[in-house]
């Protein structure tokens, strides 16, 4: 477990459309989800907490001049839960001409024409093609070797 969570704290991870505050994960004694049903004081905590810190990305401009200089000097693009639109691409603004970038990505659910179109955006935004996999984040990181 240890080791995970060494390797996982080294992972830079932006959440380019804003995110419900930051979690402490992989950090020991962080705050554990709430099954539902419980104690209804809790989970109205829980829910203002998030509410409290919800960020938008346009909100705070240096994760995104962050997540350029990441991907500007990163060798491979890993999109998790990415939805691939025009605006999220165009805003990241990565452009791997210069140099060769193994970028992939989840697409889960998506078929034919919806992977084609990501697929035509992607090679549009970012200059080379992705490789896009109908699978859960922790497959696509595995089938990748992103972990090690």
């Amino acid at each position: 477990m240890d080791e995970c969570i060494e390797k996982f704290a080294k992972l830079p991870i932006i959440h380019v459309y804003g995110q419900l505050g930051t979690i402490p994960y992989p950090q020991r004694g962080c705050r554990q989800y709430l099954p539902l049903g419980g104690d209804e004081r809790k989970e109205l905590d829980a829910v203002l907490d998030a509410a409290r810190g919800i960020t938008l990305l346009h909100e705070k401009e240096s994760d995104l001049q962050e997540a350029h200089n990441l991907l500007t000097a990163a060798h491979r693009i890993c999109f998790l839960g990415f939805s691939y639109h025009q605006l999220n691409l165009s805003r990241l603004a990565i452009d791997t001409r210069a140099g060769s970038k193994l970028t992939f990505g989840t697409a889960r659910g998506m078929i034919g024409r919806e992977l084609m179109a990501v697929q035509g955006r992607v090679r549009k935004t970012l200059g080379s093609p992705i490789s896009l996999a109908d699978a859960d984040n922790l497959k696509l990181l595995r089938q990748n070797l992103v972990l090690g």
